[in-house]
């Protein structure tokens, strides 16, 4: 009995210190195992001594001796999304073996939850010492790795790095900062590693303030649309408008470039993606009805395209304005179309249902165009980069006009900002462009007074011309 007993007390333990599917220590175990160490660390600061023999022949005893990486495979959600949980479990269970292979038998790995990894060192001894551990485990998630069931996959990873000597003293602290550090690291791109400092804090500090504030501004509807419009080249004729969100926060108006990335980073790209597709369509609705080629453009982020509800938000939104499912167009980047199984499967049911598919800033990704061919595409969208040096520069633009006639799609030229600009594009046959030569992005009143109103004078006046 006492033998069951104590076999029993040491499962429990195992469940609850140790991650079920690689069987390497979890969170709790790891704070209380870094806790540990930095006590050591502690004793090491009263002992010279001690932190000199540490160190060995030659090394210094500072930073701390300690070092934290924080791990994030970079397209493991790719692998679930395309092959299922089953095999995302088996690549999880790979890059734990791979990890434990390129570190030191004193140093600690542990798996945090999904597909974030956490590696401990006390032999940091200098800065240089973390660099290059970081280094060795971004090598050895570049090499493929071979799953059970024949998979041979790519995972490779982001890495966040703190130090002991960052001013942490426990073991919070320390992962908060290469939590930090990780975010950074992931901003600056795949397969990169960053260190923690100061300023990396007092960024992650606004970009929780920023998150807290526009919870509280969706709670309380601080958002409006503006709208840029979207000519004809050849004679400025209004065909559509891209809608595109404001922020009104202390009593100003904040652009999407200050405040979109938290909202992607946090999930409340999702609400708030929602409340502009919902008023963007309303707002069409009369225009749509004025003009028969008029379009409104909605953009759309990878998170919010998978996002359950998403194609039937669509189809309720249609159904209850009356505007015609070709009058929508959602716009999304290649990396969107490309990336994600899930997010391809979305796009072809919009298109089934008749709702126009946009590539945002075309030309910018590294993606193979064959995928123009398979993919529900009915327009493409020069990025400004290709159109602001027009005409001197003009290789790419007239590469994708040609790459769009010769497909059947539309072409839009955005960041039109110089007449000369507009000249080479409609001298190149571009059909449709936006940007600030043309009008800037305006509330949905100042549009119908500058574009529509105009226009509906105009055909008044055609009706009384014909009546007398």
């Amino acid at each position: 009995m006492v033998v069951l007993l104590d076999r029993s007390r040491s499962d429990m333990e195992q469940l609850a210190t140790h991650d079920v599917l690689t069987g390497l220590p979890n969170r709790l175990l790891l704070q209380r195992r870094l806790d540990e160490a930095l006590k050591r660390r502690e004793q090491r600061a009263y002992n010279p001594e001690l932190a000199a023999r540490e160190g060995g022949p030659g090394r210094t005893a500072g930073p701390g001796g300690i070092a934290v990486f924080f791990l994030d495979l970079d397209r493991f959600k790719h692998v679930n999304d395309s092959l299922g949980h089953d095999i995302g479990d088996r690549l999880l269970k790979a890059v734990a073996t791979r990890l434990r292979d390129c570190i030191g038998a004193d140093d600690m790995l542990g798996r945090l939850g999904g597909d974030e990894f956490l590696v401990v060192t006390e032999e940091a001894f200098e800065a240089v010492d973390a660099a290059v551990l970081a280094e060795r485990l971004l090598k050895a998630l570049e090499a493929p790795l071979m799953v059970e069931g024949g998979h041979l996959l790519h995972a490779g990873a982001s890495i966040g790095v703190a130090l002991a000597s960052d001013g942490a003293d426990d073991a919070r602290t320390l992962l908060r900062q290469a939590d930090t550090a990780l975010y950074a690291a992931k901003s600056a791109g795949r397969a990169q590693y960053r260190f923690f400092s100061r300023e990396m804090s007092e960024r992650a500090e606004n970009r929780l303030s920023t998150e807290a504030n526009l919870r509280q501004a969706l709670s309380i509807g601080s958002f409006e649309l503006y709208f840029q419009p979207k000519v004809r080249a050849a004679d400025q004729a209004l065909v559509g408008a891209e809608a595109l969100v404001r922020w009104k926060h202390d009593g100003q108006l904040v652009q999407p470039g200050a405040f979109m990335t938290v909202a992607e980073d946090s999930g409340l790209i999702t609400e708030l993606g929602s409340w502009v597709l919902e008023q963007a369509i309303r707002e069409a609705t009369h225009w749509t009805k004025l003009l028969p080629d008029f379009h409104i453009a909605v953009n759309v982020s990878a998170r919010q395209i998978i996002a359950p509800g998403f194609i039937e938000r669509v189809r309720d939104c249609l159904s209850r304005s009356g505007v015609p499912a070709d009058r929508i167009e959602i716009e999304v980047t290649e990396s969107v179309m490309v990336d994600s199984a899930r997010s391809l499967e979305v796009l072809w049911r919009l298109k089934r249902l008749g709702v126009r598919i946009a590539v945002d800033d075309f030309g910018t990704g590294f993606s193979s165009l064959s995928y123009l061919r398979q993919m529900p595409i009915d327009t493409l969208k020069i990025d400004r980069t290709f159109v602001q040096d027009l005409p001197r520069d003009s290789a790419i633009a007239a590469m994708i006009l040609t790459l769009g006639a010769r497909l059947g799609l539309e072409v839009v030229a955005e960041g039109v900002e110089r007449e000369e600009q507009l000249a080479w594009l409609v001298a190149e046959g571009c059909p449709v462009v936006q940007g600030f030569f043309i009008a800037e992005p305006m509330p949905a009143r100042q549009l119908e007074a500058r574009f529509l109103h105009p226009l509906l004078m105009a055909r008044e006046d055609e009706r009384e011309g014909r009546s007398a």
